[in-house]
């Protein structure tokens, strides 16, 4: 596949931000909370950051007994958030969004044990189990992070009993549901001027879209067939998903399943045009979506770009059992 330079670049910038982040970590005391993992989400944990990325990040604990002084109490909590905000600020990145109000510690127990309850999205654990899975890098804790992917992963193969049959429809409907999740959200909180919809709808249809569906495809591209009714996805399999990012994942889909390779290719034709013509400022991006003629240009090409993603899906599971699985 031709892979739009733009990509190149932006893996560059997101080796330039790591860096830059890398040094000014030590400024975090995180030594008496062995169990803490801090992990970046968003472009930086797509490989993708632009000259205006902020930083998106996720704490997680996994220390299990809650009387252990290793924890993450609450001062504990306020104090490392308060060093998080210098670090983010040290490094170059802008302020965190929301006024630092989705920055939380999570309980590794919540990522396993909320899956699939009422508390699941309205605790936040949802978003952070999903970001985990979908596009993360870890930057404090590599040992917890390890530990906390094999914990969400275990959870979702739970009910593996053998390595011939089992496919992980929980993950595979989460995964969705993230998708519907955000458009959902983009409904729920869109602005009543139609002019500032244009920027987080847009955003939808291309960033919140290829972070779902390039994981999904992977995911699913991983279906081996035991006869023409059952087959299974290895667990090892979920865990290299979370290792790789979109693009990655987009480009292994293709080497497991060569029928895709054309409905990729204008995916990633679609994506690197977004990527090249959205690298602007807050102030520059408005502007830019002001323009009816951009901003019709950006809703079609979004629409170019969700098709082909449908698509490569569709391409990936032909054939198998999955393909009713991911409509019923």
């Amino acid at each position: 596949m031709n892979v739009p330079d733009v990509f190149t670049a932006r893996r560059a910038a997101t080796d330039r931000a790591l860096a830059r982040l890398a040094a000014e970590l030590p400024r975090l005391e995180v030594e008496r909370h062995p169990g803490l993992t801090i992990y970046a989400t968003g472009s930086l944990g797509r490989g993708e950051v632009g000259t205006h990325s902020d930083l998106d990040v996720f704490l997680v604990d996994t220390t299990a007994d809650p009387d252990d002084p290793a924890r993450v109490g609450n001062l504990a909590r306020i104090k490392l958030l308060s060093q998080l905000m210098d670090v983010s600020e040290a490094a170059g990145f802008p302020a965190f969004s929301g006024d630092g109000k989705f920055l939380a510690v999570h309980a590794l127990g919540d990522l396993r044990d909320l899956l699939g309850t009422r508390d699941d999205d309205a605790s936040n654990v949802f978003t952070a189990r999903m970001l985990l899975l979908l596009e993360s890098v870890p930057l404090v804790g590599h040992d917890a992070y390890a530990a906390s992917v094999r914990g969400v992963i275990d959870e979702y193969w739970r009910d593996q009993r053998s390595p011939d049959g089992f496919v992980p429809f929980f993950l595979i409907n989460d995964l969705v549901r993230y998708w519907k999740t955000l458009c959902l959200n983009y409904e729920a909180y869109r602005p009543e001027d139609r002019q500032l919809r244009r920027i987080p709808l847009i955003k939808l249809r291309f960033n919140r879209l290829w972070t779902c569906f390039a994981s999904l495809a992977y995911l699913v591209a991983g279906y081996e067939a035991v006869r023409a009714d059952k087959g299974f996805i290895p667990r090892e399999h979920g865990v290299e998903m979370v290792e790789l990012t979109p693009l990655e994942c987009v480009r292994r889909t293709v080497e497991l399943r060569p029928a895709a390779a054309p409905f990729a290719q204008c995916a990633l034709d679609e994506m690197g045009w977004w990527l090249t013509v959205s690298d602007l400022g807050k102030a520059e991006l408005r502007e830019r979506f002001a323009d009816d003629a951009f901003y019709y240009e950006a809703r079609d090409r979004g629409n170019v770009f969700g098709d082909a993603m449908g698509d490569m899906l569709d391409a990936v599971v032909d054939g198998t059992p999955l393909r009713r699985k991911l409509l019923l």
